[in-house]
């Protein structure tokens, strides 16, 4: 079952009216491959599994065009709409005009999050593909009393072309608690996790156990601390966090603060991928 599937399915049974629509919506984002044609068998594997994962990546050939004028232009309208940069690297890549002219103009642009795929390593595609999708899927872990933040962040974090799953603010019957708590071992596998700790998620006790779940599955975890809580933590999440770097915001929330954070998360998932990839090798 896709991702997608699993868990909105869990999130749709409740019927809440205030978010319903949202997580209803399909966020999956949208992705830029660069890549040379001539490694195009390669390539759709991971195209197609991130799809698969809910996303929309595009992998740039067009066949009608000759106009090397009109094709440029198109390629950096597409990149300009888009978020994410894969560039597959390879001897053809390299060799390739359009890979160049692509790399050119994001590294022109500097706000694009680029990523590298090196295609001559052993990897799988199944591999590349699915660090690249649980990298760009984004589990919320937070408390209702927060949920204005948070489902202000949440819009941010779509902008910012990810997918994110987040649970409505009026859960109120403990089975459907007890679900998405059960369910945070999956989130784990699939995504990361944006841990949101304040003076309320602290002293929750579904928080807690939330946090504690994702732990026990070895999630990867980013923390964002709200208000003046990091020199107050409870003492188990303490040992939990060790040195895990985190998001700290302090004072009135903003449109522009929450930006910065939507920006701050994107780096770090950025980051964490790449570094997963290049393991790989």
């Amino acid at each position: 079952m896709r991702l997608g599937e699993r868990i909105n399915g869990l999130f749709k049974k409740r019927d809440d009216e205030i978010n319903a629509d949202i997580m209803e919506e399909d966020n999956g984002g949208f992705v830029f491959i660069s890549h040379s044609h001539k490694d195009i068998k390669k390539v759709r594997k991971i195209r197609n599994m991130m799809e698969h994962s809910g996303f929309e990546p595009i992998c740039f050939f067009l066949k009608c065009l000759t106009d090397d004028d009109e094709v440029e232009d198109l390629i950096k309208r597409e990149i300009d709409a888009r978020e994410w940069f894969v560039y597959v690297d390879s001897p053809n890549s390299r060799k390739s005009k359009w890979v160049k002219t692509e790399r050119d103009y994001i590294e022109s642009i500097g706000s694009k999050k680029v990523i590298n795929v090196k295609l001559d390593s052993n990897a799988p595609m199944e591999s590349v593909s699915k660090i690249l999708s649980k990298g760009l899927t984004i589990f919320i872990s937070y408390c209702a009393k927060d949920g204005e933040i948070v489902w202000s962040l949440y819009h941010k974090l779509v902008e910012k072309e990810f997918r994110v799953f987040c649970a409505p603010l009026s859960l109120e019957e403990d089975s459907y608690v007890e679900e998405i708590i059960d369910n945070m071992e999956c989130a784990c596998e699939l995504g990361l996790i944006l841990a949101v700790f304040s003076k309320d998620s602290v002293n929750s006790s579904y928080f807690k156990r939330e946090i504690d779940t994702a732990f026990g599955s070895n999630g990867l975890i980013v923390p964002l601390y709200i208000g003046d809580v990091t020199d107050n933590l409870p003492e188990e999440y303490e040992l939990y966090l060790g040195d895990v770097d985190g998001i700290e915001v302090e004072g009135e929330i903003t449109e522009e603060v929450l930006d910065d954070v939507a920006e701050q998360i994107a780096v770090i998932a950025r980051d964490l991928i790449q570094s997963q990839l290049d393991e790989l090798d």
